[in-house]
């Protein structure tokens, strides 16, 4: 879903980093989707 939309990943690790994740906002920045649990990890 999020490459259909042109979107771009913000970590392959699977571990949610809040600091990471700020740091990638912006004013261009319309939209993020947190989905948790989820396959592979079901990480909450």
């Amino acid at each position: 879903m999020l490459l259909l939309a042109n979107g771009i990943p913000v970590s392959q690790n699977f571990m949610l980093d809040e600091n990471e994740i700020e740091s990638k906002f912006s004013s261009k920045t319309k939209m993020i989707i947190l989905n948790t649990p989820h396959n592979p990890t079901g990480k909450v």
